[in-house]
């Protein structure tokens, strides 16, 4: 919950109050920056309501903003919790690499300009796969001393001018996607090659990485709580390609 500012989660939390007759908390699988999006955010929370599934749907989407949108939901358990269920989370960071950009997308991605190298973003990318310490990518505000988890795949690709480096993964730091993207974005102009990734990542040092990307060019694609897919999730795909077919400068 934001203190300071109108969150999703208190729209949310007003919603259902009105719906259920009663105050909810509810708890979201991953917290997000001002400015990123969640294509596949899930929350859950309790009540006693025996409100029919498709009805609460229809109900939420007709009180809440139109840039907040429920697509789907189901009874769980009683102990289920989206947040400490969950088993990875699948990120997209977008790039909109070209001479100009569409200002209907701009909001979308980080606008490169210098021409990118993916391929040999997608090889760096990879280094980071496997469960190690991630202090290198530690942001500052982020105090915990346990650094260590696992990345599960990740890869770098281009649909005509916008790129995508997306990963999956048990858990995060905070900012460690967008440090990531910072990193792998001076591979692909070239300024480091892939080796010298791989070392400025084992080495333990945030100041020798990247920058921090732009919080508008990450997607939360989808959270998974089943068995762990070796396909990737299509939404992310779709995002890309629709990205690229409206950000054509005409």
């Amino acid at each position: 919950m934001q203190s300071h500012c109108v969150s999703v989660q208190s729209k949310l939390e007003l919603v259902l109050k009105r719906i259920l007759g009663h105050a909810v908390r509810v708890v979201a699988a991953s917290r997000t920056d001002a400015g990123v999006h969640a294509r596949g955010q899930h929350v859950s929370f309790a009540t006693a309501n025996p409100i029919p599934l498709d009805a609460l749907l229809r109900a939420m989407n007709h009180h809440l903003p139109l840039d907040i949108r429920v697509r789907r939901c189901r009874a769980v358990a009683d102990d289920f919790s989206a947040r400490y269920h969950a088993r990875s989370k699948h990120y997209a960071y977008v790039i909109i690499n070209a001479a100009e950009v569409d200002p209907l997308i701009a909001d979308l991605g980080w606008f490169i300009k210098r021409p990118l190298c993916h391929e040999a973003m997608h090889e760096a990318a990879q280094l980071i796969v496997g469960t190690r310490c991630f202090r290198s990518l530690q942001a500052s505000r982020d105090v915990r001393q346990d650094t260590v988890t696992t990345m599960y795949r990740t890869r770098v690709w281009r649909s005509g001018t916008v790129l995508s480096f997306e990963v999956v993964g048990r858990n995060f730091l905070y900012h460690m996607v967008r440090n990531l993207a910072g990193s792998l974005l001076k591979v692909g102009l070239e300024e480091w090659r892939v080796d010298e990734f791989g070392k400025r990542l084992l080495g333990g040092d945030r100041k020798g990485m990247g920058v921090t990307a732009p919080a508008h060019g990450l997607h939360l694609v989808n959270v998974n709580y089943g068995d762990l897919s070796e396909s990737w999730d299509c939404e992310g795909e779709q995002l890309v390609h629709w990205l690229a077919a409206a950000g054509k400068i005409r």
